[in-house]
């Protein structure tokens, strides 16, 4: 169904898999009407494995004004965040848990990672 808001594939919930092609995957993103998984592929793998050789990016390009993140949800709860914030928040990379603490923070100009806990680790030089 289209609406001026959204487009809806599969609103009566059929048992029917989603899939785009590109110019050299048949499967590049599917979605498994079975099971809800959602596949990205990359040049060497088949859906549900995978391959040493395989590389598959997921970018988040935005603004330096704005956060990239992703949220990881349970039942509609949140459960792990992860991604930087804007320029104007942090120059770190950052895994928060579901209370919104950091767990892990990894500062991009320094290559220092800092844990919840308080202990730090750096590139040994």
């Amino acid at each position: 169904a289209m609406t001026p808001t959204e487009t809806i594939f599969n609103e009566n919930s059929a048992d029917l898999d989603f899939r785009v092609e590109s110019d050299t995957l048949t499967s590049a993103l599917f979605v498994d009407g079975g099971t809800g998984k959602v596949t990205m592929q990359g040049a060497t793998t088949t859906i549900g494995s995978a391959a040493a050789s395989t590389n598959i990016e997921f970018n988040l390009n935005g603004v330096a004004s704005k956060a990239q993140r992703i949220q990881f949800q349970e039942s509609g709860v949140s459960r792990w965040l992860l991604g930087q914030g804007a320029a104007s928040e942090t120059t770190a990379f950052e895994l928060y848990n579901s209370t919104g603490t950091i767990a892990l923070k990894v500062d991009r100009s320094t290559n220092l990672a800092t844990f919840a806990n308080g202990i730090s680790l750096t590139q040994a030089t």
